[in-house]
């Protein structure tokens, strides 16, 4: 991150900017507004954390934050009914957003008084785990920081956020059939009744256009923030979520066949079954569990991401895809 020496105007216009958009959002009269407002901070948010120098961060709220959020609030906010005479800020959201306000400012002149910006900056502060990481990173087989600290020195950390996704989306999946909107699901087919067919409605040409020429260039950027997470930012949970948004945006733009019976379901599992073989590995060759060191251990980190890859994009996709699917039902 830069300095807080290095705070310029452009900076804080950017954030008030942000703050001023996620505020139109919350607070937009029609649903549909909102949704929109919501991608607008979004890509703002994104663009901040950039700014900032934090690519990592900005890449996973393009995709994860703003992409498929968006893609789940848009889909919700067609479904809904629109509520009648709301207005911008009613008197109950305006005393909501004076309290937020308050309730803001005064946690962030808090947090300045407990730790102060020359605290941060100053050379006999902690200089933290960067120095540890760098010196751990060549036995990891990759360069950047932050893959290395995920799937290898802190591996078990990362394989635990799986577990938490899987059961998201187990409860997720659960909780549509249960609600009584999926019920008797039926598998989505073509007109000649085989499914996995790519095979979109007839009435939108334009869109059929632009979902052939946009779908591959997403899938070829989803493989190459995968594989550039080895050596600067990017890496699986960037790379599943721009998958899984090209799964969206088939789905949205009618080509059937995408569906969570198509068995996407089947690769929910993939990610963790990758750690636990990897974890297994270790201890069969004596190392240590879900610690790679030698050699290979760059080439087992690259397959490791891809199944994570897999899994997370499956995981996002289908509880989209689930959701839509009942709401048709």
């Amino acid at each position: 991150m830069i300095p807080p020496s290095d705070v310029n105007a452009v900076h804080v216009v950017l954030a008030a900017v942000v703050l001023v958009a996620a505020v139109l959002a919350l607070y937009a009269p029609r649903r549909m507004t909102a949704v929109v407002l919501f991608l607008v901070f979004g890509v703002l948010l994104s663009g901040y954390w950039a700014m900032i120098g934090v690519p990592d961060v900005a890449l996973a709220e393009a995709v994860i934050g703003t992409g498929v959020t968006g893609a789940l609030f848009g889909w919700v906010a067609t479904l809904l009914p629109e509520t009648p005479g709301r207005r911008w800020v009613s008197g109950r959201g305006l005393l909501g957003l004076t309290l937020g306000t308050g309730l803001g400012t005064g946690l962030g002149v808090a947090l300045a008084r407990i730790v102060p910006v020359s605290e941060t900056t100053s050379p006999a502060a902690e200089p933290g785990l960067g120095a540890e990481v760098e010196r751990a990173l060549p036995a990891t087989g990759v360069e950047h920081g932050i893959t290395g600290v995920l799937l290898n020195l802190r591996s078990f950390d990362t394989l635990m956020e799986m577990v938490v996704l899987l059961v998201a989306v187990v409860v997720a999946l659960a909780f549509v059939r249960s609600s009584g909107t999926a019920s008797n699901p039926q598998p989505v087919t073509s007109d000649s009744g085989d499914a996995g067919v790519l095979e979109p409605d007839d009435d939108a040409p334009l869109l059929r256009l632009f979902v052939r020429l946009v779908a591959p260039v997403a899938l070829l950027l989803a493989a190459w923030v995968l594989f550039a997470g080895s050596s600067q930012p990017g890496g699986a949970f960037q790379a599943g979520a721009a998958g899984a948004a090209v799964l969206i945006l088939l789905h949205a733009s009618r080509f059937r066949a995408i569906a969570p019976g198509t068995g996407l379901t089947a690769l929910l599992v993939v990610g963790v079954l990758g750690f636990v073989a990897v974890g297994v590995g270790g201890l069969v060759l004596g190392e240590s569990w879900l610690m790679l060191r030698g050699e290979g251990a760059g080439v087992v980190t690259v397959v490791l991401e891809t199944l994570l890859a897999v899994s997370i994009g499956a995981s996002l996709a289908v509880v989209f895809l689930a959701s839509a699917r009942g709401s048709r039902s």
